[in-house]
């Protein structure tokens, strides 16, 4: 699992993961881009999809979503797939915030993705309230 991780909006975050996630895939590794970055998702528009799922981040955060069928977009570049942030910020944000478990839920979801993925690039939000 690699998490691209930066404070300031505009470091080049998401291109690093998607350029990451490309080369891991042509490697021949089975890899997984989740992006994390609800203000601007443009990193799953750098890959043609072949499928498209109906859901995303926030069905499987929030909704308990594990159909991955319903979840994953599969790209036209072999070995890489990705699932894309369907929610702002604040939707996320606020029912993990109210939820028993919010804590640790993303842990026990990422179980559920590390049994099919050899790889996983985390493409991750910038902290809520940080200027450009």
């Amino acid at each position: 699992m690699i998490t691209i991780a930066d404070t300031k909006g505009g470091s080049t975050k998401s291109i690093t993961a998607v350029n990451i996630a490309a080369f891991i895939a042509h490697s021949g590794l089975k890899t997984l881009l989740l992006y994390f970055d609800l203000e601007q998702p443009t990193a799953c528009s750098y890959f043609p999809l072949q499928k498209e799922a109906p859901y995303g981040i926030y069905d499987f955060l929030i909704m308990h979503e594990t159909d991955l069928d319903k979840l994953i977009s599969a790209t036209t570049t072999q070995n890489l797939d990705v699932m894309s942030s369907n929610s702002v910020r604040q939707e996320i944000v606020s029912h993990l915030n109210a939820s028993d478990d919010g804590i640790i839920r993303l842990k026990s979801c990422l179980k559920l993705l590390k049994t099919e993925y050899d790889v996983i690039v985390i493409d991750t939000v910038e902290p809520y309230g940080s200027n450009c």
